[in-house]
């Protein structure tokens, strides 16, 4: 009887897992909102991460994606109509076999392959980096779902140097559960918890949660990510990775976390050195209560400068022609003897301020509207004969980023972007983003600009530190 026991509870186990594992899954996520929205400046070109789902939890998972440098681990805009992630990369598709689960993919912000292989109980994750002296990372965004989530309760926990779990949960009885787990193949040497509670557009406020992993990778060397999602257990989620049910069982009883203040999206938490070793798997309270340290805004560790990608500032715009213009002016500024050394947008932008006319050649925002269309359409027509001399492509740059030059360049003014996004690229390997809020072809103004999240007093503007020190400025257009 025990024997029949026995060999019908193994039947049901490897039934129960493979169900399980039917459906673990792991895919690229373009975009978040779908359709056209003459608002959104998330454009396909742009890939957010690698959202890992299961069969018992196919509308949420838990997005994933490799980095080099120093991430930006915020949303701009927030979910709704106009989000952007401001860690976002280009990419290129080099395979995909959605049916079979597996994809190679090209981050062209940070120079990584990455190779994506769906199993049938796990997902891998095998990322190849660029040979750089910069910070190697991998980042796991909690919050990060394909469906609006209620989920208050989100945590990492820290099992040891190559192991976490992670999780998100509703606090309401009954409430939606997700688990995850992960295996790394190097020991991760740094961390960077993020967590903070935003309001959104309609007035509601969300708890957000993100971790970033830095791994000391020698040149060459690749890091592998296996990973298993459960709407179960954290049990189930490690038992797909590993094989076998932990040693001693992963507690997922709820323990309501101190709320943290509400703050602006675009605060920045520092990042954490790891100390010792942790070679015993601590406990969940001792983790929440180390994440919460780890939390607290401390002294920003320098980073080594990344490879720059191919163009120093990226931008977001369904307007084909002002992106093609953009670049063929920035091409043009690019061949001064004077740009060729400098090394980062913020280097070649303070260079090419010495190329901006010293008397505005538009007096009003209507007659500069008309005059950046007509720059655009000789920049996008130079190859027919038509150009622009140094000072007019310094003019448009500038001014279709939102940003001219004043006291030869130790000053910027504000004024409106014709780019929804555009991410500059620092020397430092930060990173500068400008996100402009409801922006289209009509004429307007620009409100409430705010840098860090901070409100900049009238007349806006920012300096060269500002610029170099890196972050997000926020402002919306008003019509």
């Amino acid at each position: 009887m025990t024997s029949i026991f026995r060999k019908t509870y193994l039947i049901v186990s490897l039934a129960v897992a493979a169900c399980s594992a039917v459906a673990q899954s792991i895919r690229p996520v373009v975009r978040f909102h779908e359709g056209d929205n003459p608002f959104a400046p998330y454009a396909d070109e742009f890939l957010s991460g690698f959202m890992q789902t299961a069969a018992d939890c196919p509308e949420s998972g838990f997005l994933q994606l490799p980095f080099v440098g120093d991430p930006v681990l915020v949303y701009v805009g927030e979910k709704d109509s106009t989000q952007f992630m401001a860690y976002a990369t280009g990419y290129e598709f080099q395979k995909r076999d959605p049916r079979a689960g597996r994809y190679e993919v090209f981050l062209q912000r940070y120079g990584i392959h990455a190779d994506l292989t769906a199993h049938p109980a796990f997902s891998t994750q095998i990322y190849t980096f660029p040979d750089t002296t910069a910070e190697k990372g991998f980042l796991l965004d909690i919050d990060h779902a394909t469906a609006p989530s209620p989920a208050e309760d989100m945590d990492v926990v820290f099992i040891d140097k190559c192991t976490i779990r992670a999780y998100r949960r509703s606090p309401a009885p009954g409430g939606a559960a997700y688990f995850y787990y992960a295996r790394f193949s190097h020991p991760f040497t740094t961390w960077n918890v993020r967590r903070e509670r935003v309001t959104i557009e309609n007035g509601e406020k969300h708890s957000r949660c993100k971790v970033a992993f830095t791994f000391p990778l020698k040149p060459g060397e690749r890091l592998q990510v296996t990973s298993a999602v459960s709407a179960l257990s954290t049990n189930d989620a490690y038992a797909l990775v590993e094989g076998h049910r932990p040693a001693k069982n992963f507690s997922d009883k709820y323990t309501p976390t101190p709320r943290v203040a509400d703050a602006p999206a675009a605060q920045e938490t520092a990042t954490a050195k790891s100390g010792a070793s942790q070679s015993k798997k601590p406990s969940a309270a001792a983790d929440r209560a180390s994440d919460r340290r780890l939390a607290s805004p401390r002294a920003s560790k320098p980073t080594a400068p990344a490879a720059l990608p191919e163009h120093p500032v990226e931008i977001a715009t369904r307007q084909a022609t002002l992106r093609a213009a953009f670049y063929a002016a920035w091409a043009q500024l690019q061949q001064l003897p004077e740009l060729r050394q400098a090394k980062g947008a913020d280097e070649l932008l303070f260079a090419m301020a010495a190329r901006y006319p010293a008397v505005e050649p538009a007096a009003t925002p209507a007659e500069t509207d008309s005059l950046l269309r007509r720059s655009a359409s000789a920049l996008f027509g130079a190859k027919s004969g038509a150009s622009l001399s140094n000072e007019e492509a310094a003019w448009f740059i500038f001014n279709v980023l939102g940003l001219r030059p004043q006291d030869g360049g130790q000053r910027f003014a504000l004024t409106r972007p014709r780019f929804n996004v555009a991410t500059l690229h620092l020397r430092s390997g930060r990173r500068f983003v400008i996100y402009t809020k409801h922006n289209s072809e009509r004429p307007g103004r620009i409100d409430r600009p705010a840098l860090g999240g901070t409100r900049l007093p009238e007349p806006y503007g920012l300096s060269r530190s500002d610029i170099q020190r890196g972050g997000i400025l926020e402002m919306k257009i008003i019509y």
